[in-house]
């Protein structure tokens, strides 16, 4: 299963719109650039080290590192 199969790009969209109602500066980002990209990955460990490694170096280090 993968994380698609359980939160859509339609999903993101709604949240989106929901928190923007709420915050003026994210209404202002969503007008300015639109909504963020919709990645879907697999559903493993390793997909979890790479997030938490994206989350603390640049993306092209995770990638080497991963």
């Amino acid at each position: 299963m993968t994380i698609a199969s359980r939160f859509s790009e339609k999903d993101l969209v709604v949240i989106c719109d929901r928190l923007s109602e709420r915050d003026p500066h994210l209404l202002q980002i969503l007008k300015d650039y639109g909504y963020p990209p919709f990645w879907s990955r697999k559903v493993s460990f390793a997909t979890l080290i790479h997030i938490i490694l994206e989350q603390q170096v640049s993306l092209a280090s995770a990638r080497a590192a991963l």
